[in-house]
């Protein structure tokens, strides 16, 4: 039975975990589909592009100085950087990868990708290229907002076009089951250019916040942390909104995240040149906080990924550092305290342990009633054993006593107490 438990317990508790180099990385693309987070792509060290997709089971234990990554087996066909990813597909098993730079893995050649769209197949892993109608002018278009509804419309805005430099503030909505794109209403001037955060509000508004917008005039200009545009993608119209921020805040942000929380905050992190490096933009209030976060807080990153798991835990993965080196971390940050963890109170975890100690306590229940029944088992035979043996008076009683052990029997050592 010990043999069994400590079995059960190895099982439960004990995870392989895979000690595999990750190579550094930014500019890569994000994204969780049921329990895994998924990173695409991205550029190395040598600014050259990736052709590779990791993968992190997020139900698991896991420690941020060694997270369990596991390497597709099947590689993507073009190596991307700076692209846009969503769900869809049948049982909305797939993820789709579009926009950005995608080259040829083997010989380096830039692939013209305006009617790209690549899909990944989540249960056979396995990738497929498709050819869309009419799209608007994805070859190159990095630094772009690229949100889905979970409803099957994705939103496409801005950007700049990476080889010949220009901006665009243009906007669509791409139909995924159709593979349709429609062009929606943009703003007129300035063009909410490229380098911002975007988010989806539960309402449906598209909210675009810092990075560059270019005027009229033409020179690109930072957009003010206090000046957000909001795309309403029910009404498609366009409207612009000013929060209070506190002074200790930085006036612009620039290749940061935003995660948007259950409650309507939105957490920024990151970003280059910027203080500090989380600020939250409480929608309800319209207004930006800064939090008083715990712990070891990580270096400023850039050009990182950010995704919410568990609707509480926010995960920032790559990314450049402020030297300029490539980063292959993960960090870690608990909204529900504010606080820079190594590792989040996993659900499944907790689960398990719970079952470990019910297996436990199941075990040792069952191993001391089997002893106890034993133990009965032999005082009844003693006791048959003796009242064979012996010219007993019936009305006599005979106790015999647990610990006393069973070669005694031979010496009659019991205790007799007569009724009479």
């Amino acid at each position: 039975m010990n043999a069994i438990i400590i079995f059960l317990c190895f099982i439960f508790v004990i995870h392989p975990i895979s000690c595999q180099l990750i190579q550094e990385r930014y500019d890569a693309t994000s994204i969780i589909k049921d329990d895994m987070l998924y990173v695409l792509g991205g550029q190395d060290q040598n600014d050259k592009p990736i052709s590779e997709i990791l993968s992190l089971n997020i139900t698991t234990s896991l420690n941020v100085d060694s997270p369990p990554w596991s390497r597709s087996l099947k590689a993507p066909p073009l190596a991307f950087e700076l692209s846009g990813a969503f769900h869809g597909g049948a049982n909305n098993d797939s993820i789709y990868v579009i926009c950005g730079l995608m080259n040829d893995p083997a010989s380096g050649a830039n692939i013209n990708n305006e009617q790209t769209l690549l899909e990944y197949d989540t249960q056979k892993d396995v990738w497929t290229r498709t050819a869309m109608a009419s799209a608007p002018q994805l070859n190159g278009r990095v630094k772009f907002a690229l949100l889905s509804d979970n409803k099957g419309m994705v939103y496409l805005h801005g950007g700049y076009n990476y080889y010949n430099y220009t901006y665009l503030g243009d906007t669509y909505s791409f139909d995924i089951s159709s593979i349709t794109w429609t062009p929606l209403p943009s703003p007129q001037t300035p063009i909410i250019a490229a380098d911002f955060a975007s988010v989806l509000l539960n309402d449906g508004r598209l909210v675009i916040i810092g990075g560059y917008e270019q005027p009229e005039n033409g020179t690109l200009v930072h957009r003010p942390i206090s000046q957000l545009d909001m795309f309403n993608t029910i009404d498609k119209t366009w409207t612009r909104q000013t929060v209070s921020q506190p002074k200790e805040m930085s006036d612009h942000r620039r290749y940061h995240t935003s995660t948007l929380l259950p409650n309507g905050d939105i957490v920024i992190i990151g970003g280059i040149d910027v203080v500090p490096n989380v600020v939250i933009l409480e929608t309800t209030k319209n207004q930006w906080r800064i939090p008083v976060v715990s712990g070891i807080e990580p270096p400023l990153l850039n050009q990182h990924c950010a995704e919410l798991v568990e609707n509480r835990y926010i995960f920032i993965m790559f990314g450049k550092r402020a030297d300029g080196q490539n980063s292959n971390k993960l960090f870690i940050l608990d909204t529900e305290n504010y606080s820079w963890i190594t590792s989040p109170k996993n659900k499944v975890l907790l689960s398990t342990v719970a079952l470990v100690f019910s297996i436990l306590l199941f075990g040792t229940s069952v191993s001391l009633y089997k002893r106890r029944k034993n133990r009965l088992a032999n005082v009844t035979i003693q006791a048959e054993n003796v009242s064979m043996s012996e010219n007993v008076d019936s009305h006599t009683n005979i106790m015999v006593y647990p610990n006393e052990e069973s070669h005694k029997i031979k010496d009659r050592k019991f205790r007799i107490f007569s009724n009479k």
